[in-house]
């Protein structure tokens, strides 16, 4: 599972929690998300990229897409064109699925 624009981790970690294989993104490193990792360890992957980042695709695939926050429009348009083809199920915030 990817989660974009992840924040604090507070999703990344419930979802690791319930098993999933987390890799977390943000394009900032905030303090909420150095605390969660200093005092509760989680055991998710973390990458402090730009979704417009061509680091981006070398992540790879994933199963499932968490994309709860920032600029819904424009991150919709980029992930759709980027996975375009590929089978990946997207959860937009506000979106019923």
């Amino acid at each position: 599972m990817l989660d974009i624009g992840c924040n604090d981790g507070y999703m990344a970690l419930r979802c690791k929690q319930l098993g999933a294989d987390v890799t977390a993104v943000d394009g900032v490193y905030r303090e909420g998300l150095k605390y969660v990792r200093r005092h509760l360890q989680p055991r998710f992957r973390f990458y402090a990229i730009d979704l417009m980042s061509s680091s981006f695709r070398e992540l790879g695939r994933f199963d499932v897409i968490l994309y709860l926050g920032g600029d819904k429009h424009c991150g919709r348009i980029t992930l759709r064109a980027r996975y375009r083809g590929q089978p990946t199920p997207f959860v937009f915030a506000g979106e019923q699925l």
